[in-house]
C-alpha cells in the first residue's frame, strides 16, 4: 500500500508535455546568443595572427589547462 501511494505520488510530481516545451522554450538560445558560432575561429596561432593582420582585428586567446577539442 505504501508503494502504491509512493508511486501515485511520484508519477503526479512528473512534469507534463506542456511543462517541459515551456522549460526547453525558456532555456533555448536566442538567434543573438548564437551569432558567437558565426566566428571563424582558428586554431593555429600563426595563422590566427595573418588573419588578424589582414583583417586589422585583434585576437582573443583561449587557453586551457587540458586540450579543448579532445573526448573526456
Amino acid at each position: 500500500m505504501l508503494k502504491a501511494l509512493l508511486l501515485a505520488a511520484w508519477l503526479v510530481s512528473l512534469p507534463t508535455r506542456d511543462d517541459l516545451a515551456a522549460r526547453a522554450t525558456a532555456i533555448k538560445p536566442t538567434a543573438k546568443e548564437l551569432t558567437w558560432l558565426a566566428i571563424p575561429w582558428v586554431l593555429d596561432l600563426a595563422e590566427a595572427q595573418k588573419v588578424a593582420r589582414a583583417e586589422k582585428r585583434p585576437i582573443l586567446v583561449w587557453a586551457t589547462g587540458d586540450d579543448p577539442l579532445e573526448r573526456c
